[in-house]
């Protein structure tokens, strides 16, 4: 089963803020510039859970 996150950053922050998501076993599956704000990038994450 995976569960999902979505990051919404500057690009600045997005490297910084996906490094950190990435110790916590969240991998990067799509990125896409955030066309409401103009600036920044959408990035969406996943990781396995294991099923109870």
């Amino acid at each position: 089963m995976f569960e999902y996150k979505m990051v919404a950053a500057t690009v600045q922050n997005c490297e910084k803020t996906c490094n950190e998501l990435a110790k916590e076993g969240w991998r990067v599956i799509a990125v896409c510039p955030d066309q409401l704000k103009g600036i920044g990038v959408i990035a969406t994450l996943e990781r396995i859970v294991e099923s109870k």
